[in-house]
């Protein structure tokens, strides 16, 4: 989908909340394009694929903030935030 892009491995992210608690993780990949930012997370989740696929929604929230912080550090759009579940051989955009 996104041909050209710059790929970006295991992209740290980090910002302090209101609260003063710290947000931290690492994006899987972060694929720069010229429109902005692809965010893609990898999850091994076990079972089939309709089970994989209903646990994929609960990772949402984490890519959301994944999302916000990474917008507020670069000033870039995310495009797209995927899930890459490797033992169901698919990849899911979560909206």
């Amino acid at each position: 989908h996104w041909p050209g892009a710059t790929w970006r491995r295991e992209w740290p992210l980090r910002r302090r909340l209101q609260d003063g608690s710290e947000l931290h993780g690492f994006a899987d990949l972060v694929l720069e394009t010229r429109e902005g930012l692809v965010l893609i997370d990898h999850k091994c989740i076990g079972g089939t694929p309709t089970e994989a696929l209903a646990t994929a929604a609960s990772y949402g929230a984490q890519l959301a903030a994944y999302v916000e912080v990474s917008e507020r550090a670069t000033g870039r759009d995310v495009l797209g935030r995927w899930l890459h579940l490797p033992l169901q051989g698919v990849c899911v955009e979560l909206r």
